[in-house]
């Protein structure tokens, strides 16, 4: 079993959603919804290859929404792992405006290309915006002074000879 959990807190009346690469997960035996107090849970009661992907939390109500974006990697055994292998995952925040924020992934191998994504569009990689670093096998996103246009759905996408491994996570406003 794999359980995915997000706490959601600052509103009195919302409605939660899962999805699964951008389609909304039914409850089912199969993918239990639960929660107690502000912790929402997606409860997947087996996983398989198929489950993979990106899985996203999202609460909303009549003054708006918000979201937290996680990506699950099925390893099936005996099989190769999808190349090039993610081994550190960048984790979705919440912040204020104004406030500097940084994300990392880092790859077994390096990648022939590693991209940067927000809201499915590749980040212009020449603003000032935006500092990209790279150290070894170690890559970093800096967003330097964040503005509410800041908030959405990110994705580092590693790209190999055969295959490309991609990360999803997301930015949030208190």
């Amino acid at each position: 079993m794999v359980t995915l959990a997000c706490r959601i807190i600052g509103a009195e009346h919302f409605d939660v959603i899962w999805l699964h690469n951008n389609k909304e997960i039914k409850p089912s035996k199969d993918f239990q919804y639960t929660n107690e107090a502000n912790i929402y849970k997606l409860q997947i009661v087996e996983i398989f290859p198929e489950d993979a992907g990106t899985y996203t939390c999202e609460a909303f109500n009549d003054v708006g929404e918000s979201f937290s974006t996680c990506t699950i990697n099925v390893l099936v055994p005996g099989e190769e792992p999808k190349q090039p292998v993610i081994t550190k995952f960048p984790s979705s925040v919440t912040i204020q405006e104004g406030e500097r924020c940084q994300f990392i992934c880092e790859t077994q191998e390096e990648p022939l290309k590693l991209t940067w994504l927000k809201d499915g569009k590749p980040i212009n990689e020449s603003s000032t915006k935006y500092s990209f670093i790279k150290d070894g096998n170690r890559y970093t996103l800096v967003i330097k002074n964040c503005s509410i246009d800041d908030g959405g759905q990110y994705q580092v996408k590693a790209i190999g000879k055969k295959n490309e491994t991609s990360s999803a996570f997301s930015v949030n406003f208190d």
